[in-house]
This record gives structure tokens, sequence and C-alpha cells, in this order.
């Protein structure tokens, strides 16, 4: 198996921290059995899945980790990434639909989009005349991420239709993994979802329909 050390690998910017409960419980199942799952990098060594493994492992002492390469580098790393980040159940409904906004950004910047009716033997044409598999439809990303499709749409409905200001206000607040709250807050104008916004960060409403 692949290896390699842990100062090699590089992990880009995260808005939220390893999660201690789970990078303990990591811990006693890697001493116990060891790794199951390989981390996943690009051939540069940045990070495309495993973060909390690797924390483990920094945790544990260890100065190397088990990794599984991929050929991939700039958006399509990206991508890999934020398809491995949907399938975790840590992402609050406001981080789920971010991601899937950056998802639609990068397929756009691409010039690739799913077809609906990809039955598993399709490819689709890159730019460029490269044949390569299309990406997942809205309802592949469903299945993975356990939850229905209108439920996707409605995850990016809201990081469509949110400020970048806003969402960067209530990241850290309860109400980033509140459905309903989340969509009262989309439906308003702008300057409108500030001030509601802040005004239950302060506690001078309870929620975004008061």
């Amino acid at each position: 198996m692949r290896t390699m050390k842990l100062i090699d690998i590089q992990v880009k910017e995260r808005k939220r921290k390893a999660s201690d409960e789970k990078v303990t419980d990591l811990c006693h199942s890697i001493h116990e059995i060891g790794l199951i799952n390989p981390i996943t990098v690009t051939t540069e060594g940045v990070l495309i899945a495993g973060f909390h493994r690797l924390t483990a492992y920094e945790k544990m002492g260890y100065e190397e980790i088990p990794v599984h390469i991929m050929d991939l580098d700039g958006l399509d790393a990206e991508l890999a990434e934020i398809d491995e980040n949907l399938k975790r159940s840590d992402l609050t409904f406001l981080e789920q639909g971010e991601q899937l906004k950056r998802r639609e950004e990068i397929l756009e910047q691409k010039g690739l989009r799913a077809e609906s009716g990809f039955n598993g033997n399709q490819y689709t044409e890159k730019v460029g005349g490269a044949m390569i598999a299309p990406p997942k439809t809205t309802q592949d990303l469903a299945d993975e991420m356990g939850v229905s499709k209108r439920s996707v749409q409605e995850r990016k409905q809201v990081a469509n239709n949110l400020s970048p200001e806003v969402r960067e206000l209530i990241s850290t607040h309860e109400m980033a993994d509140n459905r309903s709250q989340l969509m009262q807050l989309a439906r308003m104008e702008p300057d409108k979802q500030k001030e509601v916004a802040e005004h239950v960060i302060e506690g001078r409403a309870k929620n975004v329909l008061l």
C-alpha cells in the first residue's frame, strides 16, 4: 500500500475544524484494527478525502499515512472533494447548499452538465473533444446524500439566493442547519436577509418568522 508523509500532505482551508468526537473514535479504531480506508490525495499531495482520518493520524503521532492517489488537479480535484464532502453527515443544510452551488459553478466552468436521462452507459463530450463520464445528476446526488431530489434543490436554492454576506453571518449559528428558516430567509431581499439574520443572532427575534 502506498504511504505518504503527513508533512507532505496539503490541506486546503476549511470552514469547520475536525470533530473531536469523530477523531477520538477514529483513533480507537485505528489503534485496534488499523486504517481501513486510505485517505485520498492528488498527485501533488492535496487532500481530497479523509480529513478526520488524517487528523487522527496526526493526533496519534504517526509520520506517514496510507494514501490513494488520484491523478487530478485544479477544478477536477475540487469537484472530487465536493462529491466526498456531500456524503458527510456532519455538514449543515447551508454548507451542503454551498457545496452544491460551487459544484454547479465548476461544471459550468468545465462546460459540463448532467443529463437527466443518463442510464450509466452513456458518455458526454467535454470541451476540447475528450470523452469523459457524465457528471452526476441531481437524483444521483440525492441518493448519495440520503435525501430527496427536492431537498437537494432546496439546498441549492438557499445557497443561490442568500447573499454571501448573510451566508457568512449565519454560518456558525443554529439556523444554518434549519431548513424552514433558511428557506424563508432565502425568499427575502438581500438587505432584509441581513436585517432579519442580525435580529435572530442578537436575540432580538426568536427566528426569521418573527
